[in-house]
């Protein structure tokens, strides 16, 4: 059996992501490639978990650090970038190893999406009664960006229509009782703070015009200490909510991960790195050499 073209480690923050990647592409001679959608950016550090320097210098990686926060970056770009690092890394008899929590990212690679051009994109379709009336029953009426295409292509999109790629995956989801999971978001939030997340959110404020619909402002983290930092609540209370979120966030990449794919591995996390760095192998179709 050949190994997927793609492994994929997904998770939440606080899930062991980082240690285990690096483990993994160590042990089969892996690279790993950026999947989460705050760690592009160059001025972010400590708000998105990324690894460290001494981290990313025990295996080799792609797509961090790569724009500034007052960039524009879109799914488009990301599929464009991870395609060419994926055959890059493939072409050179190494195993591409996709490490992070956007879903997005991951469905932009996992299924063939054709992005349209930004002009294409910003056109708004006349919505009559006389064109809901005649898409009732075909589309979501209640999803404007569904039923907006629709009326522009005549056609109804289904996600049944959606095309796979030509990249096999195989997808690993790092598995925590709720409330092992909840312990370590709370430890790393802590971690987060202790580092200097607040210095870091107060930098990007005072150097970049970041607007309410930037990318970068809507980081977990950075908007709740942006409130803060504007009076709207105290420091407190700002942190409880990243800890909240940071947990909402967690059970919504679990829902996408059920829903989006066909299969997902979901592995005992608690069990320790060897035995997942040894168990993804096997299920990748790589034997151990002991």
């Amino acid at each position: 059996m050949s190994a997927p073209d793609v492994w994929v480690i997904f998770g939440p923050t606080g899930s062991g992501k980082t240690e285990l990647s690096l483990r993994l592409a160590e042990a089969i001679g892996g690279e790993i490639i950026n999947l989460d959608s705050m760690q592009i950016y160059r001025e972010i550090a400590i708000g998105t978990a990324k690894p460290t320097p001494q981290e990313m210098a025990r295996v080799p990686h792609h797509l961090f650090d790569i724009v500034s926060v007052s960039q524009d970056f879109t799914v488009a770009d990301y599929q464009a970038l991870a395609r060419r690092a994926i055959n890059d890394i493939r072409s050179r008899g190494h195993q591409p190893i996709l490490v992070g929590g956007t879903g997005l990212y991951l469905s932009a690679l996992y299924y063939d999406f054709d992005f349209r051009e930004p002009t294409e994109r910003s056109r708004q379709a006349e919505i009559t009664p006389e064109t809901l009336k005649a898409w009732e029953g075909k589309v979501d009426l209640n999803n404007p960006r569904r039923l907006n295409r629709a009326i522009l292509t005549g056609r109804a999109h289904q996600r049944s229509e959606r095309v796979r790629s030509a990249l096999d995956f195989l997808i690993v989801w790092l598995d925590w009782p709720r409330e092992e999971l909840h312990r370590r978001i709370e430890q790393r939030t802590d971690q987060m703070m202790a580092q200097g997340l607040l210095e870091e959110v107060r930098h990007l404020r005072e150097n970049f015009s970041l607007t309410d619909t930037s990318s970068a402002a809507k980081g977990i983290g950075y908007k709740e200490l942006t409130a803060f930092l504007d009076g709207r609540t105290d420091l407190a209370q700002a942190i409880e909510r990243i800890k909240i979120h940071t947990r909402q966030y967690a059970k919504r990449q679990m829902t996408w991960v059920r829903h989006q794919y066909e299969q997902v591995h979901r592995l005992d996390a608690t069990l320790g790195v060897d035995h997942l760095v040894n168990e993804i192998q096997r299920l990748g179709g790589v034997l151990n050499e002991e």
